[in-house]
């Protein structure tokens, strides 16, 4: 079903190319959007949100489903919208969607949400990092067999001064994934970078941190 809050949209964009009695209407007069615009719309905005998934137009079918599910909704209702003759195609999307129950609330947390007293504070915990770092990456470049990559400059930024990571490149091997390229460890110089920060870049999730921040880099070079 289509959501109500795009029903203005929609309206903006059937008068933008006059009635031609489809919801979707494409740029030609008289007809409706093709299946491979739509998959190109797709492949482009998953790459400016940085999704490094596969994700096409029937992942949008399957996030309803399980939006759905986890929002309380009956089973047999999915089924009916989605079109599956037999329940035991919908409750696939049972083992995807996360499990209710770790959203149940306590009844002593609802009494002091309505009641106005404060519960006690959750500890924050901060993501791993290497410290401060500093990132750069460069303008993407495609090779011999059209896969783009970029080299990427990162520098640890320490109380002992300024130590580069050599060697890392990000690549594109399809368009919307990206791959982060990192060289062993012993190539790295890290003896002269103080422990605690070793001793974090060393750690998986640093590796995490760094790759989110550099596919946000890579994907705005491209599109510049």
């Amino acid at each position: 079903m289509l959501p109500d809050s795009f029903a203005s949209l929609l309206w903006k964009l059937g008068e933008l190319h006059g009635n031609t009695g489809y919801i979707f209407p494409g740029e030609r007069v008289g007809r409706y959007l093709s299946k491979r615009t739509a998959q190109r719309a797709m492949e482009h905005a998953v790459a400016l949100a940085g999704i490094n998934k596969p994700a096409t137009c029937h992942s949008l079918r399957h996030s309803f489903a399980c939006h759905l599910l986890e929002g309380g909704t009956d089973i047999r209702y999915i089924q009916k919208l989605l079109g599956h003759a037999k329940i035991e195609t919908t409750t696939i999307y049972a083992k995807v969607a996360v499990n209710s129950q770790s959203r149940i609330e306590s009844p002593l947390d609802r009494i002091v949400r309505e009641t106005g007293n404060k519960a006690p504070a959750k500890p924050v915990t901060k993501p791993t990092s290497g410290g401060r770092l500093q990132l750069q990456v460069a303008r993407p470049i495609p090779d011999e067999g059209g896969v783009f990559s970029a080299a990427c400059k990162v520098t640890v930024v320490s109380s002992a001064g300024l130590f580069s990571l050599p060697g890392i490149r990000i690549r594109e091997p399809r368009p919307g994934w990206l791959a982060l390229e990192v060289p062993p460890l012993e190539d790295w110089d890290l003896d002269p970078i103080p422990k605690l920060q070793r001793d974090k870049i060393e750690q998986p999730e640093f590796y995490d941190l760094l790759f989110h921040h550099l596919s946000r880099h890579y994907l705005a070079k491209k599109h510049e």
